[in-house]
């Protein structure tokens, strides 16, 4: 019986990457390829044709504003984040899972608070005018992207810290860490 949940949770958890996949990489590919033809667009305009494309700093801060909001929670899924690894060696695998536990459940709390920060200050940044300075664009909808990008980083947390603790593996560098023969699923 709990094999067969076990089993269960594991092909949920494989769709929730294969998910964050998609958004990644193609919600954020799309992105980035548009990124790169407004850029090669705007230096053609700008210097064989002399006219550049009005608001083009907007626009690309706007687009990576949307690439980072869609890419967050893949990134924190792959290991592609920043990590400082001070005690893995001087603590036994134990408590390193405890510890990797806090922390996991530490940075859903604070990804939480910010989330529901963005989506509470998205309205106000509409009433308090806040905008681009060439195109005048609201920066209401990008506060909702980037609370999007934020609430899955923290089900990734959560989906993370309940893998730990239920002694599965959560990725290729826990393996080495726990000394898992796991197939480096959720």
């Amino acid at each position: 019986m709990q094999e067969e949940t076990s089993k269960g949770n594991t092909k949920l958890l494989d769709r929730f990457d294969r998910f964050l996949r998609g958004i990644a990489l193609w919600i954020g590919g799309i992105l980035i390829f548009l990124m790169v033809a407004l850029t090669v667009s705007h230096v053609v305009g700008r210097y064989i044709f002399r006219s550049p494309i009005e608001g083009f700093v907007d626009l690309g801060q706007l687009m990576l504003v949307l690439v980072v909001a869609s890419a967050i929670a893949y990134s924190g899924r792959t290991g592609g984040q920043i990590s400082v690894e001070l005690i893995d060696n001087l603590v036994s695998p134990a408590v390193l899972k405890v510890i990797e536990i806090f922390v996991r459940l530490a940075g859903f709390a604070i990804i939480s608070v910010l989330t529901i920060r963005l989506y509470h200050d998205g309205p106000k940044a509409a009433e308090n005018g806040e905008q681009t300075t060439s195109l005048g664009v609201s920066f209401e909808p990008f506060f909702y992207f980037l609370a999007t990008g934020m609430a899955l980083y923290g089900l990734v947390l959560i989906a993370e810290a309940i893998s730990l603790f239920r002694n599965r593996n959560i990725g290729r560098e826990q393996a080495l860490l726990f000394g898992s023969e796991d197939d480096g699923s959720l």
